[in-house]
């Protein structure tokens, strides 16, 4: 070979100009023929791209009732919905076009989570988990699905928390029925009668000093106690029956059960994709970050 090529073939510039050529075409070789360029002025609007945007619009993905919603619209609400579209495309673009959404951490953050959302509708489990794993999740998590004590009772309320002579008696008597009661006292605000109400649930309308007195043990059932002071007044109450927390059946709570069962699934199912993705970077972590 003449020592003129030879000296041409050894020159870095020109080792570097090659390599960019080989990478060039083998890029080329991969990605096939060039598409035209894309007219950054055109827009396209199909089907598939208002459905997407409607599904948006409505909160809620679901594709066939966004189809049925879409078929629904008379043509002046279609044709609204299309310029809804081209709007929100333009402003899209022309913000992409001035750098709008470079480090944008909402931008960053919204691209997250239909990333997210994406890998959800690849991954998720479709098959329908059987009772025996259904009861396997239910004893492997006891507090998520914990029926809480209730207690189910009838008052009779006094705003002024004066009790007439001739009430009191009756009520201490322990004969007077609780649909007669009914007839005495003052109007509440809320009910006369709570059935398998939950402790925070009574709270919320008794407070907690009456609360505890109902959902002590030692408090009788099966008659009149009173009176109970409550931030309204004064209350003669009838506790008929106390529910203890227990641990519910099965049947009792199987569709909690199931879609949470489900959602621990698809969460498991999309971390693993994550994962899967994140093996596929390089990922170098700048000196001053592994400090001490």
């Amino acid at each position: 070979m003449h020592p003129f090529v030879q000296r041409f073939l050894k020159d870095p510039l020109f080792q570097f100009l090659l390599i960019g050529a080989l990478l060039f075409v083998a890029v080329s070789v991969v990605r096939g023929p060039e598409l035209p360029e894309t007219n950054a002025h055109r827009i396209l609007v199909s089907e598939a791209d208002i459905l997407t945007f409607l599904q948006f619009k409505l909160g809620a993905f679901e594709p066939d009732k966004a189809k049925a919603r879409l078929a629904s619209l008379s043509p002046q609400e279609r044709q609204t919905l299309i310029q809804d579209f081209v709007r929100n495309e333009v402003l899209v673009r022309e913000a992409k076009g001035i750098g709008l959404s470079d480090n944008d951490a909402v931008i960053r953050q919204r691209l997250i989570q239909r990333m997210e959302f994406a890998l959800e509708s690849v991954v998720a489990p479709t098959d329908e988990p059987d009772e025996k794993t259904l009861q396997a999740y239910l004893d492997a998590h006891p507090d998520l699905f914990l029926a809480e004590s209730s207690v189910t009772f009838t008052h009779v309320f006094y705003r002024d928390g004066t009790v007439p002579a001739e009430d009191e008696v009756l009520f201490r008597s322990n004969e007077l029925s609780s649909g007669a009661a009914l007839e005495m006292g003052d109007p509440f605000p809320y009910f006369d009668t709570y059935s398998e109400r939950t402790a925070r649930f009574v709270i919320s309308h008794f407070g907690e000093a009456f609360t505890a007195e109902l959902f002590d043990t030692h408090t009788p059932l099966g008659r009149w106690i009173g009176p109970l002071t409550s931030p309204h007044g004064s209350h003669w109450v009838y506790l008929s029956a106390r529910q203890e927390a227990r641990q519910p059946r099965l049947e009792e709570v199987r569709a909690l059960v199931r879609d949470d069962y489900l959602r621990e699934e698809r969460d498991r199912a999309v971390e693993a994709a994550i994962s899967a993705l994140v093996k596929g970077y390089e990922v170098e972590i700048a000196p001053d970050l592994t400090q001490p």
